[in-house]
């Protein structure tokens, strides 16, 4: 009785508090050449857990920036964002 006291404490003291995230990046895509713009969005979704509120913002601010290239007279420009709920 003793042992199975003891496993149960052991187990519950060992299970990490699951904080999961639902993190979605965006990606908003403009092409641009010299006869038209054409602009697209995709979309990707992925569960974290086990991260602080602090890991979370973190995560969100490196999954966030604005790239563009030019090429001629063509520019495609690529801004992504990530936003994650609980």
């Amino acid at each position: 009785m003793t042992v199975l006291f003891f496993m149960i404490v052991l187990f519950l003291s060992c299970q990490k508090r699951s904080d999961c995230y639902t993190c979605k990046t965006t990606f908003d895509v403009t092409y641009r050449d010299s006869v038209e713009s054409v602009s697209w969005s995709v979309s990707d979704t992925k569960k974290m857990c086990d991260m602080t509120e602090e890991d979370i913002r973190k995560f969100e601010a490196e999954k966030a920036d604005t790239v563009v290239e030019i090429s001629g007279t063509v520019t495609s420009t690529t801004i992504y964002y990530t936003k994650c709920t609980n």
